[in-house]
């Protein structure tokens, strides 16, 4: 049998991994099986394991992907502003994860937060996400310094909260039918441009 292109052997990856997210989503990780898995992607079990050993290694594997995606959405909706106020522009950051990286899916949003509560028992899974976080909090900060009248020192912290914010949004979502992220968010915005925003024609930053 022919060796598979590595663009083969990607797609087949991410198939396999976008199966075990839906699976995540609809029964949670520990109800989950191998063979769950393998039914939803239309593979072998011999076809799963090719490539990952073990449900913990899939895991990890969704979450390195979906982290992936989150940092690419937040990055490009940053670049597709680049003269919105600092309120619009992080707020847009938020937004990215519903839009481009859930989509309005709901059970991608369950399967994220589950992913979240398996990391406190999955040393490897808890590094990835940690990672993501790391992410965010790092675009935030970046989106402070250019666009934001907020005094240095306050940036980490301040970069920490909205994130948190981010984060606390998605696990709302995932419980409450009916949360309205985009009510949510056009709140926040307010708060912010009432708080943060550059005085219009400025170029200072907020160190103050």
């Amino acid at each position: 049998m022919p060796a598979l292109k590595p663009e083969t052997l990607d797609d087949k990856r991410e198939a396999l991994l976008l199966a075990a997210f839906r699976c995540f989503g609809r029964k949670g990780y520990r109800a989950t099986s191998m063979r769950d898995i393998c039914k939803e992607a239309g593979v072998s079990i011999g076809g799963l394991y090719c490539h990952y050993k073990n449900k913990e290694e899939v895991i990890t594997a969704v979450a390195e992907m979906f982290r992936s995606r989150r940092e690419a959405a937040a990055q490009q909706r940053s670049e597709s502003m680049p003269q919105s106020a600092a309120s619009v522009a992080i707020t847009s950051s938020i937004r990215s994860m519903f839009e481009e990286v859930y989509q309005g899916d709901r059970e991608a949003l369950i399967a994220d937060v589950s992913m979240m509560g398996e990391a406190v028992h999955i040393p490897v899974l808890k590094s990835v996400l940690q990672q993501a976080d790391t992410d965010q909090i790092g675009s935030m900060r970046t989106l402070l310094e250019a666009k934001a009248n907020v005094a240095s020192a306050d940036r980490e912290a301040m970069a920490k909260l909205l994130t948190s914010v981010g984060f606390g949004m998605t696990v709302l979502a995932a419980y409450h039918d009916d949360f309205d992220y985009q009510a949510s968010l056009a709140l926040l915005e307010d708060l912010l441009a009432q708080s943060i925003n550059k005085p219009a024609g400025s170029d200072e930053g907020g160190d103050a």
